[in-house]
């Protein structure tokens, strides 16, 4: 099952916070790095070109991004 299924699925179960949820936990610098990885495709590297912040800053932001989504960090 893809990621987009697992999403869809899990937005359908009951109780079950839906995306918009889940990114309004973030930050805004969170949510902007973690839609543009995450959604978009760019790497750290690339969006740290396109941004004030540096890779490592970028790469501290994705994190902190994906566990408060409750993703995995790898």
């Amino acid at each position: 099952m893809s990621k987009s299924e697992r999403s869809r699925t899990a937005a359908s179960v009951p109780g079950t916070p839906t995306r918009s949820v889940k990114l309004a936990r973030l930050t805004d610098a969170e949510r902007e790095v973690y839609v543009s990885c995450e959604e978009e495709g760019l790497r750290p590297a690339e969006l740290a070109q396109y941004t004030e912040w540096s890779e490592s800053t970028v790469r501290t932001l994705l994190a902190r991004g994906r566990r408060k989504v409750g993703e995995s960090d790898t």
